[in-house]
């Protein structure tokens, strides 16, 4: 059975980024996947598992449960990049949405 850990690797196998490097990241402590990866915990706080599923560009559903989401590739990779980009990119792109989205 896959497990959230499973999950987490093949998401940043996917971005060329590692667990641990995903952690760094984000600023969390990587025992939390060394915890996940030999099954010391099953489970992780609310707000880290939102800042893993907004890094990784997927739902919180999908590394509990393992349910894909409706987003494809690309739609992912747009919120990931929306999350990654600076003030003023995000104004350019807020700017580009407005054109499409009013």
């Amino acid at each position: 059975m896959e497990t959230m850990y499973d999950r987490i690797m093949k998401m940043c196998k996917a971005r060329g980024m590692t667990p641990s490097g995903l952690c760094v990241r984000l600023g969390i402590r990587k025992a939390i996947m060394s915890d996940l990866k030999s099954g010391r915990t099953e489970s992780i706080r609310t707000g880290t598992l939102c800042m893993f599923a907004g890094a990784l560009g997927v739902t919180t559903d999908y590394l509990l449960l393992g349910k894909e989401t409706n987003l494809t590739e690309k739609e992912s990779q747009l919120i990931a990049a929306y999350k990654q980009a600076t003030d003023s990119e995000r104004e350019t792109i807020d700017f580009i949405l407005r054109k499409y989205t009013t």
